[in-house]
């Protein structure tokens, strides 16, 4: 899913590009046909100067079931922070802090617990 490095601002991009696995379902999505959003959450904080949006500090937290080719299902998870500004118009990803987790999407090995932090 590169096109989602597309909602980062400029000076975060190349941290965004480095962190896609984190960002995104990684490189076991290839291998996986469908997911099925469960129990997830969005909180949006909003800072304002004057009335005018500033700042914006998104907290998310996300769960779904997902179908692997070939048959057997995983389960996925990701939480992060999202700091955002306004830039151009655009509200932009400026800074965030993402911990996700997939479960192994190899039906040889079984499912096992994968993550890591950004």
């Amino acid at each position: 899913f590169p096109k989602v490095v597309e909602a980062f601002a400029p000076g975060t991009v190349d941290a965004a590009q480095r962190d896609l696995a984190e960002l995104t379902l990684g490189p076991g999505s290839a291998r996986i046909t469908r997911v099925v959003p469960a129990e997830s959450r969005l909180d949006v904080g909003i800072l304002l100067s004057k009335k005018e949006p500033v700042a914006a500090v998104a907290r998310t937290a996300f769960g779904a079931d997902a179908t692997v080719r070939g048959g057997g299902s995983v389960r996925v998870s990701h939480g992060g922070t999202y700091f955002l500004r306004m830039i151009d118009g655009t509200w932009k990803i400026v800074g965030y802090d993402v911990d996700g987790s997939i479960e192994s999407v190899d039906p040889q090995a079984g499912p096992t617990p994968t993550g890591s932090a950004g």
